[in-house]
C-alpha cells in the first residue's frame, strides 16, 4: 500500500497531539472504518456525537477522500470536538489553495485558544509556518486533493 505524504504527516502530527505509543502505520490503519461502521458513525455524527465525526473524518483522510475528511471534521467541530479543530486545520493547511490555508489559520488560533496546551502549541507552530511566505510544506503534495472553494 502506498502512503501519501499527506495522510503520513497529517497521522505522525495527531500522533504528537495525543501522545500514542504507536507507530504511525499502526494508528493510520486504525483510521480506516468498514462500510458498516462507516455508515453507523455517520448516523452518530449527523445526530451530534462529535468523536463519530472525528472519526469519520480521519477515515476519509485515509482512504483519500478529501472532501469526506473536511466535511467530518467540520461536522465535528459543530458536535463539540476541541481535537477536529487541530485536525481540520492541519487538512486545511496542507493545501496549496490560499482560502484553505486562510480557514486553517483560523482552525488553528481556535485551537489554541480550546485544546490542551501541547496541541495548542503546535497549532502555534503551523501558523507561523503559514505566515512563512518562502515555506515549503507540503512539498509534493498535488492540488487536486482538495475541493475549490
Amino acid at each position: 500500500m502506498v502512503i501519501s505524504l499527506f495522510r503520513l504527516g497529517g497521522c505522525c502530527a495527531f500522533l504528537l497531539a495525543a501522545a500514542s505509543p504507536q507507530g504511525c502505520e499502526a494508528a493510520l490503519q486504525n483510521w480506516f472504518l468498514s462500510e458498516k461502521v462507516v455508515n453507523e458513525f455517520q448516523v452518530k455524527a449527523l445526530d451530534g456525537d462529535a468523536e463519530a465525526g472525528i472519526s469519520l473524518s480521519r477515515h476519509y483522510a485515509y482512504v483519500n477522500d478529501y472532501r469526506g475528511a473536511i466535511l467530518w471534521g467540520m461536522i465535528a467541530i459543530e458536535n463539540g470536538s476541541v481535537d477536529a479543530y487541530y485536525s481540520l486545520g492541519y487538512f486545511l493547511s496542507t493545501s496549496p489553495d490560499p482560502k484553505h490555508q486562510r480557514r486553517a489559520k483560523y482552525l488553528f488560533k481556535r485551537c489554541i485558544e480550546l485544546c490542551d496546551k501541547k496541541t495548542a502549541g503546535m497549532a502555534k507552530d503551523f501558523i507561523r509556518d503559514l505566515d512563512n511566505p518562502k515555506r515549503n510544506w507540503p512539498p509534493t503534495l498535488e492540488a487536486t486533493f482538495f475541493p475549490k472553494w
